[in-house]
């Protein structure tokens, strides 16, 4: 029972703060994409891609293994084999993704020549390969506490680096540019990752750090994870890379824009599917109708959050660029669209993903995700050059719906019985979703203000949910009861609320 509840602290500690940083980085990225030249958004596309490449490629799937492992070793109390094991992990992931960086570094013209376009940016390029350090030293610290179980300070270093660190380099980049904007981000990344190892040197002692004859064991047991996690950057960021190579500058500014709103969608989607792994993995032994009953059941409510989520947003494409921006990204709003449309999509994707990953083998995950990673990269590098920033888009949103097709096909040969998809809910819900959304696109027809459209937008959004929460009060209960928001004063108020009114 004290596991139980420490367990639900923890969780509730961990979406918190993510729910805080979230709306937080709403706010900040509103603020320095007007603040920000064009450029600088592209430094920071640059900066993303880089820190993708050398986490992937460097890191060596080492710190994925540590979480896997560490846990069961310190409840078997092998403490020390649990920190040879971790301080291993931390100095040989540290070390890949510094060699990396080195050659970014040493590659900085050519890069800079691939990026910008001009061989003069090559500092900057320099500043991302220091970033790349940087981000895997405060990565590889923040995943140690998770191994360690210390979520306390998971969550203040989320805190301190989404946040804290963040507001320290506005008024770098106002005294130094971009240059000093990205200095200070990993002078800030570098001085927490050190400041935590310090304050937990004794479950992470410096002279177990170097135990080289270990090495090379668990560097081939991380094998599978460093394959994966190779594959997870196609994934995340093949679209970005042709984007970045093939567009100019500017374009490429533009694309980092409109895929930030993809990325925070994708963020929340996953967020909702995190519960669904460990109980489906529970019910892995029975492949076949208990597995196919928690898919139906999660799809019921699951495929409607994911497309009314996108239906509300889609009209507001145009005051959302406005916001995030001005007018210097409005270039990019027909490839907005389309990726509020692959966002959808991968709602559906990480439904079969995640059922894939609890029930099926290894070997299907990885298929998956492979499948992914390569249709983005195919058809980024056949679409961009034709198409520019749409290209990008259009490329994510076509991948996407090929490979939530392709994983279907997985989970279906993965689970003895086939999976069905319930349309109930969606049914009832899509009609008055679409009349909100239509009425969203007259009140732009006729008002040009988009804060007013914004306001009307809430408005529209706020009678929508009265009306689901009165019509489906027995889904409305599941769902409350399954994310615990009974815990919050205001989900109980607003449910009380519908209650006296139905």
């Amino acid at each position: 029972m004290e596991t139980s509840s420490r367990t639900l602290r923890d969780s509730t500690r961990l979406v918190s703060a993510q729910l805080t940083v979230s709306l937080f980085s709403l706010g900040y990225f509103a603020l320095i994409t007007h603040l920000f030249s064009k450029l600088d958004i592209a430094a920071l596309a640059v900066v993303g891609i880089l820190n993708a490449i050398g986490g992937s490629v460097g890191g060596l799937g080492l710190m994925t293994l540590a979480q896997q492992r560490v846990p069961a070793l310190r409840a078997g109390n092998s403490q020390d084999e649990a920190a040879r094991l971790l301080g291993t992990c931390i100095t040989y992931s540290v070390a890949g993704a510094t060699l990396v960086a080195l050659a970014i570094a040493a590659a900085s013209r050519p890069l800079s020549l691939i990026f910008f376009k001009t061989g003069s940016a090559s500092h900057l390029i320099v500043a991302a390969a220091l970033l790349v350090i940087s981000y895997k030293v405060y990565e590889s610290v923040n995943l140690s506490m998770q191994a360690l179980d210390d979520f306390r300070l998971v969550v203040r270093m989320r805190l301190l680096n989404d946040i804290g660190v963040r507001l320290v380099a506005l008024p770098a980049y106002l005294l130094g540019g971009i240059l000093g904007y990205l200095f200070t981000l990993a002078c800030g990344q570098l001085t927490m990752a050190i400041t935590v190892m310090i304050l937990n040197r004794e479950q992470m002692r410096l002279r177990e750090f170097f135990n080289w004859r270990s090495a090379g064991h668990h560097i081939r047991e991380s094998l599978p994870f460093y394959g994966h996690s190779v594959v997870r950057f196609g994934t995340a960021q093949a679209d970005s890379l042709v984007v970045g190579i093939f567009l100019r500058p500017d374009l490429l500014a533009t694309y980092y824009v409109i895929r930030r709103f993809y990325d925070y969608l994708a963020l929340f989607f996953e967020a909702l599917l995190a519960p669904l792994i460990p109980k489906v993995a529970e019910r892995r032994q029975d492949l076949g109708g208990r597995v196919a009953q928690a898919f139906r059941k999660s799809s019921r409510y699951l495929l409607p959050i994911c497309l009314l989520t996108v239906l509300m947003l889609l009209p507001l494409s145009p005051q959302l660029l406005t916001a995030f921006g001005g007018a210097k990204f409005m270039g990019g709003l027909t490839g907005l669209r389309l990726l509020f449309v692959a966002a959808a999509l991968y709602g559906l994707l990480g439904l079969h993903s995640a059922f894939i990953l609890a029930a099926g083998r290894p070997r299907d995950f990885l298929i998956n995700e492979v499948t992914l990673s390569s249709i983005n990269l195919g058809l980024s590098a056949l679409l961009v050059p034709f198409y520019a920033v749409t290209g990008g888009a259009a490329a994510r949103t076509l991948a996407t719906a090929a490979a939530a097709l392709i994983s279907y096909g997985i989970l279906s040969r993965a689970v003895s019985l086939r999976p069905s998809y319930d349309w109930s809910l969606l049914r009832r819900l899509l009609p008055v979703t679409v009349a909100a959304a239509c009425a969203i696109l007259l009140v732009q027809a006729w008002m040009s203000s988009a804060l007013g459209v914004f306001l009307i937008w809430v408005a529209i959004l706020i009678i929508l949910f009265y009306w689901i929460m009165r019509s489906n009060p027995e889904d409305v209960d599941f769902i409350m009861e399954s994310l615990r928001l009974q815990r919050w004063s205001f989900a109980r108020r607003m449910m009380r609320l519908v209650r006296n009114n139905c």
